[in-house]
């Protein structure tokens, strides 16, 4: 809090829009105008690199030359003491950014610029006024030429109903020789580069060969942040994070389900809550341990509610919770050793689409120790032993609200200013996105969902007109102490919408407008 966007309704001569926006910026960032609709997911595709320098006496050595670093004094104004001169060391990779240990250089397309000249020069506002503006999903397409960074999914309709998902930005890639001597260009990187020469960006992604579909004949598309790609596109992407896939796959299963979907039925599954790893893992982990004579009354119990359950990590039930908690223990078994051998508390690789693979494929993996069924079994007995310890012995207690629980919290900090913890449904890989990391150490703390939908909006055609509903957590207000502060959240956070309209005309809009007048005394 306050709330990421607020909305927006934009009139002028040459446009009509509305939706939702950041404060400075004087567009629409993701809603519609009389013409087109569009959305913005994450792709998570790199446009970063970070680079090893060598350094010695004012140079760096590069491409087998020693070159001086470039100084460059950037004044930093403090109030009260004047402007404090930080000098940054620059190479031919971009600006050092660490001051301790190893010289660190970054190279970023919002630094290099949309010529790669590190003008850091870059066109996003054009590219947004323009897409504010667009009368057809072509002239999007065209507007989306100038967006250079940060790289999203934008997905559209227009009026005509057509319809699909581009991926615009500035891709920056390197060519690459593999060891049987092929060349592969690069877009991304999962480390850090030699900065020694060898890995310089050769250039950008060409416009026309950025990936996007535009009414396949499927009749959908979707862009939940999964790979943007197949493995026949020209350049091989190097992603940071990409959604590992469940998400995916249920939004396939439900738009496969029938042949046309209505507004109603898009609000539901912008709310599903169904978890595609775990009835892909669980009846398999089940037949692991059901055969199992030490068994104790409460896991049986356990097993029992998950055969019964829905797979829908609903905030009122307890299958959620022992899934949760099985899979993590699971999870601990077969990967954590990687990261406690090594002190590192983050988990982040494998992802929990790999242990469902393992579970399916590969039962006698040395991840498990060679036997599935010893490891699930130790993996539920652990489970069950902490659930026990932090919730008590009554099982029907343990409803997944407990564990899992959205705190949207104020910039400062303070929880006077922020949104009080509430049971949250959803996980991080069901629609209803709700990101909550699989790890035991999470229970009985302060730990909180971590992501979320924070703007849902639903665009559609109909007779010939854009039209649209959304919903964000919070308020069109800053103030804490406003009415309007939060008065979003409890409609966003009960699955529903507000009719986002279009007027056309200032006594439309004016039949709408509420003023405040402050007298003073």
């Amino acid at each position: 809090m306050p709330a990421i966007w607020y909305e927006a309704h934009i009139k002028t001569p040459d446009m009509n829009v509305r939706g939702v926006t950041l404060p400075g910026i004087p567009f629409i960032i993701i809603g519609f105008n009389e013409h087109v609709a569009w959305g913005l997911p994450n792709t998570q595709i790199g446009v970063m690199d970070f680079y090893l320098e060598k350094i010695s006496n004012g140079s760096y050595l590069y491409n087998g030359e020693w070159r001086p670093l470039k100084v460059v004094e950037e004044p930093i104004r403090v109030k009260g003491y004047g402007a404090y001169l930080l000098k940054v060391n620059i190479t031919a990779n971009g600006p050092i950014i660490s001051t301790k240990g190893a010289p660190i250089s970054f190279r970023w397309v919002g630094n290099a610029g949309y010529m790669n000249d590190n003008s850091g020069v870059t066109r996003q506002v054009l590219a947004i006024y323009l897409v504010n503006k667009a009368k057809s999903y072509e002239d999007l397409v065209n507007a989306l030429r100038y967006w250079d960074i940060p790289s999203q999914n934008w997905a559209f309709i227009d009026r005509e109903n057509n319809y699909g998902i581009i991926i615009p930005g500035l891709f920056p890639y390197r060519s690459v020789r593999l060891p049987d001597g092929d060349v592969v260009r690069v877009i991304g990187s999962r480390s850090i580069l030699n900065g020694s020469g060898g890995y310089a960006w050769e250039g950008y992604v060409p416009y026309e060969q950025i990936p996007r579909t535009i009414n396949p004949q499927r009749g959908w598309a979707a862009a939940p942040n999964q790979m943007s790609v197949g493995p026949y596109y020209p350049y091989f992407i190097l992603g940071s994070w990409w959604d590992p896939g469940a998400r995916a796959q249920r939004i396939y299963q439900l738009l496969s389900s029938k042949d046309k979907h209505s507004v109603e039925d898009m609000m539901k599954y912008q709310s599903d809550i169904y978890l595609w790893y775990a009835s892909s893992s669980i009846p398999t982990l089940i037949r692991a341990v059901e055969g199992y004579r030490d068994l104790s009354p409460v896991e049986l119990k356990a097993l029992e509610i998950l055969r019964s359950w829905d797979y829908r990590m609903d905030k009122n039930l307890v299958a959620p919770t022992i899934w949760w908690a099985w899979f993590s223990a699971l999870y601990d078994e077969s990967f954590a050793k990687i990261y406690t051998d090594h002190g590192i508390k983050l988990r982040l690789y494998p992802t929990e689409d790999a242990l469902v693979w393992l579970i399916h494929n590969m039962p006698s993996s040395k991840w498990f120790g060679g036997n599935l069924s010893d490891a699930a079994r130790k993996a539920l007995s652990k489970a069950i032993s902490s659930l026990k310890a932090i919730y008590g012995d009554d099982i029907n207690s343990w409803v997944w609200g407990k564990v899992h629980r959205l705190y949207i919290a104020h910039l400062s900090g303070l929880k006077p200013l922020s949104i009080e913890p509430v049971p949250e449904d959803g996980a991080s890989a069901t629609l209803m996105n709700a990101g909550f990391q699989y790890d035991l150490r999470n229970l009985g703390r302060e730990v909180f969902v971590r992501t979320g939908p924070s703007w849902r909006i639903i665009a559609y055609v109909e007779r010939g007109s854009i039209k649209a509903y959304g919903i964000y957590p919070g308020g069109q207000s800053e103030n804490p102490v406003s009415d309007y502060y939060k008065n979003f959240f409890d409609t966003w956070y009960s699955y529903k919408y507000r009719e986002l309209d279009l007027p056309t005309n200032p006594e439309a809009v004016r039949s709408k407008i509420a003023t405040i007048d402050i007298v003073p005394g």
